[in-house]
């Protein structure tokens, strides 16, 4: 099972987008669920199937929403992907399905479309670095996680991958690197639909 989580900031239209983007995973019977953490109590989301909406305090930053995630969803043996409310799912993202069900994996690590032209992709551990990786490039063993939260700061998802890496590393566990595009990046500022 992979959780999904959104920390939705921007206009209801993107939230449909992104649902558009997951049923890619639907049709290949990837299982999953969706959570939305924001701090709009009134938002509907009847319309969106296996999603959870998440009301986090607005004392918190957005930016450390996922946090809010963290600590109000049990380890049940799920896998945590961060998608950005303004990125998008790409069609290939069930590839990693069969990925994720190897216990050697603790992180896998995919590509991103940039735009109608370039990809950038984690081919190295160094990869996993500050300002070289973004939320959507990252998949985790939630049990991996345990207490490790976003730091409060714009660069949060760099620092987080880095020393999720350093553990995982650590534990003599794995790290998929996969070059495949799995997702994009800030699509709902350049991809048509």
């Amino acid at each position: 099972m992979i959780h999904i989580v959104t920390c939705w900031t921007r206009t209801p239209e993107v939230l449909d987008k992104i649902y558009q983007s997951l049923q890619f995973l639907q049709s290949f019977n990837t299982p999953y669920h969706w959570y939305i953490v924001t701090t709009n109590s009134d938002l509907d989301i009847v319309k969106f199937k296996n999603t959870t909406k998440l009301i986090k305090p607005i004392s918190m930053p957005m930016h450390t929403g996922v946090n809010y995630y963290y600590d109000s969803v049990p380890d049940k043996g799920q896998w945590v992907y961060v998608l950005d409310d303004d990125n998008l799912i790409h069609p290939s993202f069930s590839f990693l399905y069969n990925y994720i069900q190897n216990p050697i994996y603790d992180m896998i690590a995919v590509g991103q479309q940039l735009n109608e032209n370039d990809n950038r992709f984690i081919l190295t551990l160094s990869d996993i670095n500050i300002q070289k990786i973004d939320n959507g490039q990252f998949l985790l063993r939630r049990q991996a996680v345990g207490d490790l939260r976003y730091w409060p700061i714009y660069r949060g998802d760099g620092y987080f991958a880095t020393e999720m890496k350093i553990l995982i590393t650590e534990r003599n566990k794995e790290i998929g690197l996969l070059p495949i595009v799995a997702t994009y990046y800030n699509a709902q500022h350049w991809l048509k639909s």
